[in-house]
């Protein structure tokens, strides 16, 4: 009607949208459910109108412990909708952050035989969120994010599940990457490259909790070791740079060229694009 849909009833907050080849379009968010937030997934038509064959009414919702929220979701070949934020396990601890994995069929209900009852969560080892998930050839979910670190407030995470929603012990140490990068590091997305090598982005700060904050670049093989090809050491951030710089997004082109997207904030945010070549240098 007007261009636009505007939620005024359920306090939503839309944090990612996939769009279906049939023009209809799937948002993953946070909800408020009797004043806790719930992780919810909503689906509509190519004419903007909620789906009423999905989930109730358009919207699927999944609430755990203390809240649940959606950062990021991707889409499966079959349809099924695979979701990652994170949850709150108990009532009783605040702190406890767990990361979130969700999977709904592609009829927005929760879809049990993925991992426990319908989601994986990480262990009090591992306390974090996830900020951003994708599939690879073989169906395995990648996903990444930040968790309490060991020197640091944060340290970046990568972890990889089986179809079924298990940890896959093959990937890493155990089924995760983690590393401080000798700082406070954040990851906030990932790409899949050409060869399926992974490379992901982020935020780090040198000195822990005071700046500058630089864009941090990551690059894995694909059994989650550092890719030696990439900067030589596998990782870089951009301290070249006068002001903070903040990475959101991450798209690795055809061609296995890095375009990656955020803000750089000297007092005045402004929208930052850059392009790296394949082996993390700057497309000049």
């Amino acid at each position: 009607g007007t261009g636009e849909f505007i939620d005024t009833v359920n306090d939503a907050v839309a944090s990612d949208v996939v769009v279906l080849s049939d023009g209809s379009f799937v948002i993953a968010g946070t909800i408020q459910i009797n004043n806790k937030g719930a992780l919810f997934v909503a689906k509509f038509t190519n004419t903007c109108s909620f789906d009423a064959t999905f989930g109730n009414n358009g919207v699927a919702t999944y609430s755990a412990g203390d809240g649940t929220s959606a950062r990021a979701l991707t889409v499966q070949t079959d349809g099924k909708i695979i979701v990652v934020g994170d949850e709150y396990p108990t009532v009783s601890d605040s702190n406890d952050q767990r990361i979130l994995v969700a999977r709904f069929g592609a009829a927005g209900i929760i879809d049990n035989s993925f991992g426990i009852n319908g989601r994986f969560i990480s262990t009090a080892n591992q306390k974090g969120q996830a900020q951003d998930v994708v599939i690879d050839s073989s169906g395995r979910i990648i996903f990444t994010g930040s968790i309490v670190g060991t020197l640091a407030p944060d340290a970046a995470i990568v972890g990889r599940l089986t179809r079924n929603g298990q940890l896959d012990s093959t990937f890493a140490t155990l089924g995760y990457f983690i590393n401080e990068f000798n700082g406070d590091a954040q990851l906030d997305a990932i790409d899949i490259r050409p060869n399926g090598n992974l490379v992901a982005i982020g935020t780090h700060v040198v000195s822990y909790s005071t700046g500058p904050q630089n864009a941090l670049i990551v690059c894995l093989t694909d059994q989650g070791a550092l890719d030696s090809t990439c900067n030589s050491v596998g990782w870089d951030f951009l301290s070249d740079f006068p002001n903070d710089v903040y990475a959101d997004d991450v798209f690795v082109t055809p061609d296995n060229k890095i375009l990656f997207s955020g803000a750089s904030d000297d007092g005045n945010p402004r929208p930052f694009v850059m392009r790296l070549n394949h082996n993390g240098t700057p497309d000049n």
